[in-house]
């Protein structure tokens, strides 16, 4: 059942942030978060993946995130996604 708590969660907080409904968003992290990403030198904390995700919010003001794969283990999920991003003009 975990698992599919996880997933919930994961598909809800890019729900939110895609809706632009930041706080609702920011609400689902669980207090030990860490989020792996590629590209990034190293993984980022809660609050380190805030900044990311809000410099991300405010330079792409109609950026979406589209699913390919949702996979979930434990208290991990990995997710495989495309984002369109498209800025103010």
């Amino acid at each position: 059942m975990l698992t599919d708590e996880n997933k919930a969660i994961v598909l809800q907080f890019y729900k939110a942030f895609d809706g632009r409904q930041m706080e609702q968003a920011l609400e689902l992290l669980a207090p030990n978060f860490i989020a792996r990403m590629a590209g990034m030198p190293k993984p980022l904390n809660g609050e380190e993946f805030k900044q990311f995700g809000m410099s991300f919010y405010l330079a792409f003001s109609q950026g979406e995130h589209v699913f390919d794969e949702v996979l979930v283990a434990g208290d991990k999920v990995d997710i495989s996604k495309i984002v369109t991003l498209c800025g103010k003009r």
